[in-house]
């Protein structure tokens, strides 16, 4: 794939895959919680049941073992039985985002809509 398909291809995936899974994963989230929920609300509320020995970035980082433990299992075996590879691949790249939105929240990184040097 050259390189101009490949940009094709990443606003395909992010178009097509990406922004749909998290508005819909993101609905249920706020559904559940009550309406418009801050999108770290889930995690946050797991670190409290947990008394507070992990933090939000803790709890989410649990839930980004287990999307990469899926793929590291289709490596080894090129099979899943519960969801389909692309499925899984989604649901990393979506973490990716949360957890980058996890750490702009707490101040550890800087926010992407108002940073002017796009290294």
């Amino acid at each position: 794939m050259k390189q101009s398909e490949f940009s094709e291809f990443v606003d395909a995936i992010v178009e097509n895959y990406l922004k749909p899974t998290l508005q819909k994963k993101g609905a249920d989230s706020a559904r559940h919680l009550g309406g418009d929920a801050e999108f770290t609300s889930g995690f946050e509320m797991v670190a409290q049941r947990l008394g507070n020995r992990m933090d939000t970035i803790d709890v989410w980082a649990v839930n980004w073992e287990k999307h990469i433990e899926a793929i590291e299992t289709w490596i080894n075996t090129r099979k899943l039985e519960s969801e389909p590879l692309e499925m899984r691949f989604m649901d990393a790249i979506n973490y990716l985002i949360l957890g980058w939105g996890i750490l702009v929240k707490e101040g550890v990184l800087p926010d992407p809509r108002t940073k002017v040097d796009k290294a």
